[in-house]
């Protein structure tokens, strides 16, 4: 049963992200990273205190075709994070254990859960490293629990701490840390209660000076931080990911900020989805897919209540570390990032939830409708970057032929009538705009702003504290000027494609996507 799990896991993931590995796209920030000097991208890691991830952007940028390979790097450790939550589960539970074949639904779930798909954007490489090092860090941790060998300690040490690089597996780390270290302590107070406290509490000194390192880790790791990766430049100036007293005052109405501004921010995306046949077609085709491989499972398994508890405290630590400094796991533009760690809370609580429906024949059909949705759902998110490509396409053709550009700093507005054209990877910010400008002009002089980003950026000064590092963003030669002229982006009056999933891969796949421009229409005016 086991294996059958695992082969639909891995199945599904790859049906969910494969077309991660044909999309060139270039987004969001990563137009701080494409086409950009060494010193560009140093400059910028040394600033947000994240140095090593700059010498490795520098490195992989220079390969050829280099979002596809970042985009083939995070689907192998993305693979890799499954491979090692299955070992982690096989060494962690016995065959008997009624456990394991729980645990194996919960990582078939995680593998497929519609979370993070901000993974696309090459600037997002480092949040699916850190976890992929954090999940074998884990693999570590329980190795040497179990055996009891130092290199396993010190692996498991050294990957944790490497992890730590994105702050948020700070916070997380408490759950292996008490999970796995204090296993036998918490099975003990699980049976016995606090009847014998002054024994519980032996045991939890004893277990705690025997595993002293894993306790200071995350200390040593904020020392180390706070002495040598602290931010600075512009970074220091703008207060990045700063954490103070109004921080914890605002947690409250953070929270309630996240429990609804989680769903709002994801139903248009699936009203999006619904509407289109094409995907209509291919849920339908997953769910009986998914059924006739769910046939000859046992669901058999068992849970208690008590155990939704686990899932929500998990879900709390995953989330925590983004709403404390104002950041919110939406499913709104790149703002997934944020949902790193929520994925393996959610899970829990999905399996949690549909173990304790006790109709085995109805527990499968949620299962199907479930996971035929997740992975319908990730494979329309990939095909809304790939649209989010094919706009930057049409961009980019537009200022071959009409490059506004002159030999003097302009400012330029943009009124871009064509967000609906996908709700992924739409080009927003002036450091996109230029990035596309400076693949064909070394002008860099030229910035092609939205209105309502130039007011507020000027309003809270943050242009004044960027001016010294407008070259990270494409912009070498730019000084700020009032604007001069506007940019409209509106649609053309040719019908778009009945089928567009089918028209615009075909035209991808032929070389033709150029031809999408006639879909649109650009008018430049003085103001």
């Amino acid at each position: 049963m086991q294996g059958k799990i695992k082969t639909t896991a891995y199945l599904l993931f790859v049906i969910s992200n494969c077309l991660m590995l044909i999309n060139p796209g270039v987004f969001w920030d990563d137009w701080t990273l494409y086409n950009m000097s060494d010193k560009g991208i140093m400059t910028q890691f040394h600033g947000n205190g994240a140095v090593i991830f700059g010498y490795m952007h520098v490195l992989l940028q220079k390969l050829p075709n280099a979002p596809i390979f970042y985009h083939l790097l995070t689907f192998v450790l993305q693979l890799i994070s499954i491979y090692t939550l299955f070992k982690i589960i096989d060494k962690w539970f016995t065959v008997e254990s009624k456990g394991l074949n729980f645990a194996y639904f919960a990582v078939l779930i995680y593998s497929v859960l519609p979370l993070g798909d901000a993974k696309i954007a090459m600037i997002c490489l480092p949040f699916t490293l850190c976890l992929t090092v954090f999940i074998l860090a884990i693999y570590f941790l329980v190795r040497f629990k179990l055996e009891q060998q130092p290199l396993d300690r010190s692996l498991s040490l050294l990957l944790f701490f490497f992890s730590f690089m994105i702050n948020s597996f700070v916070v997380f780390y408490l759950i292996p840390f008490i999970w796995i270290l204090y296993s036998n302590e918490i099975k003990y107070i699980l049976n016995s209660g606090l009847k014998n406290f002054a024994e519980v509490f032996s045991m939890l000194i004893k277990n705690t000076l025997r595993y002293w390192d894993f306790l200071l880790l995350p200390f040593i790791f904020w020392i180390f931080k706070g002495v040598f990766l602290a931010p600075s430049q512009q970074y220091a100036a703008l207060n990045y990911n700063e954490i103070g007293l109004n921080s914890l005052v605002a947690m409250p109405t953070r929270l309630i900020k996240f429990s609804t501004g989680f769903f709002t921010t994801l139903v248009p995306l699936l009203q999006e989805m619904f509407t289109s046949i094409e995907f209509i077609v291919l849920f339908l085709i997953l769910v009986v897919v998914i059924l006739y491989r769910l046939k000859y499972i046992d669901f058999n398994i068992r849970v208690s209540i008590k155990f939704l508890l686990i899932g929500v405290i998990i879900i709390f630590l995953g989330i925590i570390p983004y709403i404390i400094v104002n950041k919110y796991p939406f499913f709104s533009g790149f703002d997934t990032r944020h949902q790193l760690l929520i994925g393996f809370g959610l899970a829990l609580l999905f399996c949690n939830l549909l173990f304790l429906i006790k109709s085995a024949t109805v527990k499968k059909v949620i299962l199907a409708l479930s996971l035929g949705l997740f992975v319908s759902f990730n494979v329309f998110i990939q095909y809304s970057y790939f649209k989010g490509y094919l706009k930057y396409k049409v961009l980019d053709d537009y200022f071959v032929s009409h490059n506004p550009e002159k030999e003097f700093p302009q400012t330029i507005f943009i009124i871009d009538n064509t967000g609906s054209f996908t709700q992924k990877g739409n080009v927003k910010s002036f450091y996109e705009y230029s990035g596309i400008l400076k693949l064909h002009s070394t002008k860099e002089n030229t910035m092609l702003v939205w209105e309502e980003d130039y007011i507020k950026n000027l309003n809270n000064n943050k242009f004044e504290h960027l001016e010294p590092y407008f070259y990270q963003y494409n912009l070498s030669n730019y000084e700020i000027v009032e604007p001069s002229s506007v940019l409209e982006i509106n649609y053309s009056t040719e019908m778009r494609p009945r089928f567009p999933v089918f028209s615009y891969y075909s035209s991808f796949l032929s070389g033709k996507e150029n031809e999408l421009i006639k879909y649109f229409e650009f008018t430049i005016k003085p103001l």
